[in-house]
């Protein structure tokens, strides 16, 4: 049984219990520990009491903290007793001692209590079949430690089984569909590559952009961006997930399904992701609801502030591919044939068929080269 003695603190992350997600829960944790105690000397609340000493010696300090190895509060002892007779000079010595005894034992008390409430908001936030065996048959969990949930919880998800880690590893291959919101999408690869660096199968940048630009191949949503992105960035070198997918996130949130979205049967986390249409000057993301996934909110929350370079590839995406007419008419040809057409919007990127938003009787057979009274390109 966990009593609830947790007021005043801020809400605990909380751990579903899996694999994958237990990387993620264990630094949002760490941070957390630091605000649940004002007592640590370093500014560090309790995080010493929970991480390993080597780990909390390189976890970084707020300015001005030089860092240190976590020292608990030693406990202050019984209350010193004046041993009697006794004369004047004895008995000042006697309540000097008893007032520091006092101080130590007040921050000593608060200290502990912290630090219980800190063990009691974990204990609440991780399933109990992945805690149960902390469970002492007569004093349950009164006397568990913050390194005993750390070092239990690490033994248990932090190394991953290797039929896992070939699971995490191919899931990186799966298609994205476009009934799936693509913020979460890109979460999701965030999330793995996290998870297999931290056991030690760190994913080559090359292969990370390979499977990221497999996986969007089949919808034809993205083709005519990441040719685009290419032609911006022709040095391979240059080319990773971590640049190709907020130019892909900024071109998704700026399409336009604004209008359309909740006819469309999206969920209201889409929805609340999806920015005010584009003006003329280019792409504007709007302010938007934080997403209750915080890998996800970070993603939506990076695209306001997008580098350089990521800017310079994004003026290059506000033209579309269009045929010419006089001369090398058999290359026009050519390249309409492979442009992406939609029967309810045009030339904006992708085919009729992957369109997230059709029209009544829209026309999934329509092409560039027969639009089928559709939208003109």
């Amino acid at each position: 049984m966990i009593e609830d003695s947790t007021k005043h603190l801020q809400p605990c992350p909380q751990f579903d219990g899996s694999h994958e997600n237990y990387l993620q829960f264990r630094n949002e944790l760490l941070t957390w520990l630091q605000t649940t105690s004002n007592s640590c000397v370093q500014m560090m609340g309790n995080r010493g009491a929970f991480e390993l000493p080597a780990d909390f010696l390189l976890a970084p300090r707020p300015a001005g903290i030089v860092a240190g190895a976590f020292v608990p509060r030693p406990h202050p002892g019984d209350r010193p007793i004046l041993p009697l007779p006794a004369g004047a000079p004895a008995v000042g010595i006697h309540n000097d001692l008893v007032n520091q005894w006092k101080e130590n034992t007040a921050s000593y008390t608060q200290e502990l209590n912290s630090t219980r409430k800190a063990i009691l908001m974990i204990l609440k936030a991780v399933p109990i079949h992945c805690i149960a065996d902390l469970e002492d048959p007569v004093f349950q969990f009164q006397n568990v430690t913050l390194q005993q949930i750390r070092a239990h919880l690490d033994a248990q998800f932090l190394i991953l089984p290797p039929s896992l880690i070939l699971t995490i590893r191919n899931s990186l291959c799966i298609a994205w569909s476009p009934t799936e919101p693509f913020p979460e999408f890109v979460g999701k690869q965030r999330k793995a590559h996290a998870v297999l660096a931290a056991n030690g199968q760190v994913v080559p940048e090359a292969f990370k952009f390979h499977d990221f630009e497999e996986s969007l191949k089949p919808s034809g949503v993205f083709a005519t961006r990441i040719e685009i992105y290419k032609i911006a960035l022709p040095n391979t070198v240059q080319q990773t997930f971590d640049t190709l997918a907020p130019v892909l996130l900024t071109y998704y949130l700026t399409l336009p399904m604004s209008i359309t979205a909740k006819a469309a049967g999206y969920a209201a986390s889409v929805l609340s992701a999806v920015p005010a249409p584009t003006s003329p000057s280019g792409p504007h993301i709007a302010p938007s609801a934080v997403h209750p996934d915080p890998v996800i909110a970070g993603i939506i929350a990076n695209l306001h502030s997008s580098n350089a370079a990521i800017q310079g590839i994004q003026s290059l995406l506000q033209g579309q591919p269009k045929t010419g007419g006089g001369g090398g008419g058999g290359g026009n040809k050519k390249r309409a044939a492979s442009t992406p057409y939609c029967w309810t919007h045009g030339c904006i990127g992708h085919a009729s068929p992957a369109c997230l938003h059709k029209k009544p009787n829209h026309v999934d057979a329509a092409t560039y080269t027969n639009q089928m009274k559709g939208k003109p390109a």
